[in-house]
């Protein structure tokens, strides 16, 4: 997978991150624990990895982590938070 180029990027940045990808709470308690993991062996440390990078190449991003929400409901579930945040940032 081809990496994004940040160092040419001089403008305020801002990245939004979810607390999860995906819902961890499932009555299937299999399904459940396969998220979970899933989450703590893949997801984390690829969060962990591009906050670290942004950081690094980004003159002064501003890193912003939407709790309880999923990666996939950041803009669904809870719109108004999301146009918030933005709007706060510019």
């Amino acid at each position: 997978m081809r990496q994004r180029n940040y160092m040419p990027v001089q403008a305020p940045a801002l990245a939004i991150y979810a607390s999860t990808f995906s819902p961890l709470d499932h009555s299937d308690a299999a399904l459940a624990q396969k998220l979970r993991t899933l989450e703590q062996d893949a997801t984390v440390p690829f969060w962990q990895a591009s906050m670290e990078r942004m950081q690094r190449e980004l003159p002064r991003p501003t890193m912003l982590e939407l709790a309880g929400q999923t990666h996939m409901s950041v803009g669904i579930e809870r719109p108004d938070e999301l146009d918030a945040t933005v709007l706060d940032f510019l």
